[in-house]
C-alpha cells in the first residue's frame, strides 16, 4: 500500500477525501465528483 493510503486511512474505493493546498483533511466523506451536493460543500468551504 501507498504511503498516501496509509496516511489517510483508505480503507476502500471509492472514498472521496478533499484536502487542502497543504493536505490537511478539509472533509473526509466528500461528496462523489457527479453529485450536486458537492458544490454545497466547496461553495460553505470558502
Amino acid at each position: 500500500e501507498s504511503d498516501f493510503i496509509q496516511d489517510y486511512v483508505i480503507q476502500g474505493i471509492p472514498k472521496f477525501i478533499l484536502l487542502d493546498t497543504e493536505g490537511n483533511i478539509v472533509n473526509a466523506n466528500a461528496p462523489r465528483p457527479s453529485d450536486p451536493k458537492l458544490k454545497e460543500v466547496l461553495n460553505n468551504l470558502l
